[in-house]
């Protein structure tokens, strides 16, 4: 059943990313859209069957979409998260198309924003894997023992899942031809992240044990040394 949940939810995925791109595009023949989605669902598909098999606490984190225990804040912030990323794929054929606010990128920057994208993709799927109380709503969840997670990419960054989405849609971004998208736009969708953080930190600060400490050790939030 976890499988059967798990590739449905791959397959919903990229369907709704391709409707994002595509609509806005006009045309279902956007070369660059559809090698995008193609290599998104050879990457996604056995990283989800993988989690299954050694992960399977991960991915039953994830499918969890509502609590009892959820700040309502939160509710209103992942509605803005979501809208934010819905809008940032939604511009992207918007300015390749129509606005071409920026001059085309170079097939060398297109392929960089390729690589940014399995980096970013990468750095996800090592979140999830790390972190096992990964859930897309903010809860302490008391029924599952969560614990302080501060070890591999969270001993660099409170919040390495954004950082790893923010260089995930930079490169979609860049290989589908929207620099303006790329930088501006990635820039919005990390403004867009903010509330959510700081309801997330001001969550576990209050109800996880450690977690007061552990944001003193580690000052960072997405960007290490930076921000």
């Amino acid at each position: 059943m976890l499988f059967f949940k798990a590739i449905i939810g791959v397959l919903a995925q990229v369907l709704f990313f391709g409707l994002l791109l595509l609509l806005p595009a006009r045309t279902w023949f956007w070369e660059d859209a559809n090698i995008f989605l193609l290599c998104y669902l050879v990457m996604v598909i056995p990283a989800a069957i993988y989690q299954c098999l050694y992960y399977p606490k991960s991915i039953e984190a994830r499918l969890i979409t509502s609590s009892s225990n959820q700040p309502k804040e939160d509710k209103l912030a992942l509605l803005i998260v979501i809208l934010g990323v819905m809008g940032f794929f939604v511009f992207i054929p918007i300015d390749v198309f129509h606005l071409m606010i920026f001059l085309p990128p170079s097939f060398a920057i297109k392929f960089l924003g390729l690589g940014m994208a399995v980096l970013g993709f990468a750095v996800i799927f090592t979140v999830q894997a790390q972190n096992a109380y990964a859930e897309p709503i903010v809860e302490i969840q008391e029924d599952r023992g969560q614990v302080l997670i501060d070890t591999g990419l969270y001993a660099h960054v409170r919040h390495p899942m954004y950082s790893g989405s923010l260089i995930f849609f930079s490169g979609v971004a860049l290989w589908l031809g929207s620099i303006f998208t790329a930088t501006f736009g990635a820039v919005l969708l990390m403004l867009v992240f903010l509330p959510r953080i700081f309801i997330e930190e001001k969550t576990l600060k209050n109800g996880l044990k450690g977690y007061e400490d552990y944001m003193k050790r580690v000052r960072s939030r997405i960007i290490p040394k930076l921000f």
